[in-house]
């Protein structure tokens, strides 16, 4: 039920065109694109703000976060491990 920002800083001489998320899925080792936009959860994950907030964390978001930032001389991609851990309060 926690929240977690995971932070970016992009810095570049040239103005970046696109900046997107994307989690990968562990089981089948495959990414797939973040809708920031359609999920309540999230928060920012854009150009003009690119840190992810990700709120009511569940056993889902443990795993890799990608962001991914373009320019006209390419793409470049951070990967950002969440652990999630679970307590239990008898």
């Amino acid at each position: 039920g926690s929240s977690v920002t995971l932070e970016v800083n992009v810095t570049s001489s040239l103005d970046i065109t696109d900046l997107f998320w994307e989690k990968l899925n562990i089981s089948s080792n495959i990414s797939e694109l973040i809708d920031v936009q359609s999920e309540s959860r999230l928060e920012c994950g854009n150009i003009t703000c690119p840190s992810l907030t990700i709120s009511d964390l569940n056993i889902n978001d443990n795993t890799y976060f990608i962001v991914k930032a373009t320019n006209r001389d390419g793409t470049s991609t951070t990967y950002i491990r969440v652990y999630v851990i679970l307590s239990m309060y008898l």
